[in-house]
């Protein structure tokens, strides 16, 4: 135990040892990172990053590993133009919302108000039956925040009035963004699919989309509203996904890096996780993408196991560790002990079968008097193997064996106190 403890304390230095040798890495938050577009073996990633961070064109640079293989890849900023100034929240308090999606949509909605930069203005609707502003767009987060707390969930689905009523909301010089979170489709609205087509053509308000599990039909129209609106489409599986999701809307406001790579034929790219990083004035950010599984992406090598890291979330470069030597040492104690114990238990059963055998010989050996033909012949008595004498005579002086012995005495047909002779 004190070697594998001197070792435990050898790894922790050599860890600390090589942390604070090796360059500190510079890393800030990031957003998410998406897959836009994949034709053939070309792909197309957007790395969004926080409001604060301005890239340069001539000093981004990327990086794009899938597997164990590093692709070639090139990065550029976006020229977003004008940046929004404005968000509205639209949130589903629809029937189906109840318990605990309604409360995760609050929290997640919360967090979303919190990531934004306090210069974005934000407005906030619920809708059911009915659309109902619960508050106009403002500076004052604080306000925003008391009023998600208000929102309760009942009724039926108004979607597509509660978009037209987030575009009438919208101030159109500050730039705006909608998000929208809905759990189904449309069914309490007088505005049509038709409607909303024609007003986002109109208007050009980028709306991003949070489907929380939503039927395939109801995924398809709302995938359709974030696409042609120039918005993100965010699928939340459940309602703790919630939270990511609205987390990456929260990026839509800040700068994009748009990365671009090519997979080569040998690497196996289908069904595979991305590791996207661009680099911006000496920092890191590093994020992963699902790619589609694809014959176009199925390489002609034996591609390498990806991990399932979660998709779209955007994580800090590792800084590389030495490797502990404790693990295989414990390995290898906990495998000598099992083996250890197996024999134990064999030599003890070997010992209750003997002595078992050994009896039933005595019994008869009194009831015929110890006689064959007439002449009398030793009391019976029991020999072993040299090699299972040994091992007996070993673990018959350890402490813990004679408790063990007594046990399995107790379970088999003879006596526990009997003597081994």
């Amino acid at each position: 135990m004190r070697r594998y403890r001197l070792g435990a304390v050898g790894a922790a230095l050599a860890i600390l040892s090589t942390v604070a040798l090796a360059p500190l890495a510079s890393a800030d938050e990031a957003r998410s990172v998406q897959l836009v577009s994949q034709k053939g073996r070309e792909l197309s990633f957007v790395v969004y990053l926080d409001p604060s961070i301005e890239p340069s064109g001539e000093d981004v640079s990327s990086k794009v590993v899938i597997g164990s293989t590093e692709v070639p890849s090139q990065a550029n900023a976006i020229n977003q133009g004008a940046k929004s100034s404005e968000a509205i929240l639209v949130l589903d308090s629809s029937g189906s919302m109840r318990g605990e999606r309604i409360a995760a949509a609050r929290a997640a909605a919360k967090s979303y108000v919190n990531a934004l930069p306090p210069t974005i203005d934000v407005g906030l609707i619920a809708f059911n039956n009915d659309v109902e502003v619960g508050i106009a767009p403002t500076a004052d987060h604080d306000a925003v925040l008391a009023a998600i707390d208000t929102v309760t969930a009942r009724q039926r689905t108004a979607l597509y009035d509660a978009i037209i009523g987030g575009s009438d909301l919208a101030s159109p010089a500050k730039n705006p963004r909608l998000v929208v979170l809905s759990d189904g489709g449309d069914s309490a609205s007088a505005a049509t699919i038709d409607d909303v087509r024609a007003r986002i053509a109109a208007d050009g308000i980028p709306i991003d989309v949070v489907a929380l599990t939503p039927s395939v039909a109801h995924a398809e129209i709302l995938r359709e509203i974030a696409d042609t609106s120039g918005g993100q489409f965010l699928l939340a599986n459940d309602a703790a996904g919630l939270d990511q999701a609205f987390g990456e809307a929260a990026g839509s406001f800040g700068s994009k890096i748009s990365v671009t790579a090519t997979v080569p034929a040998e690497v196996d790219a289908s069904a595979k996780f991305a590791v996207v990083t661009v680099g911006i004035d000496g920092t890191d950010y590093t994020g992963t993408a699902k790619l589609p599984r694809t014959d176009e992406l199925a390489g002609t090598g034996a591609g390498a196991t990806d991990a399932e890291p979660a998709t779209g979330t955007l994580i800090p470069t590792p800084v590389p560790v030495a490797q502990s030597s404790v693990g295989p040492a414990v390995l290898y104690g906990l495998l000598a002990g099992l083996i250890v114990v197996v024999l134990v238990l064999a030599v003890a059963y070997y010992r209750q079968q003997r002595r078992s055998l050994l009896r039933t010989e005595q019994v008869l050996w009194y009831s015929s008097a110890g006689l064959v033909d007439g002449d009398r012949v030793p009391r019976p008595g029991i020999s072993q193997f040299a090699i299972m004498r040994e091992l007996d005579t070993w673990l018959s002086s350890r402490k813990s064996y004679p408790a063990i012995d007594a046990k399995l005495g107790f379970a088999g047909s003879c006596s526990a106190t009997s003597s081994w002779p």
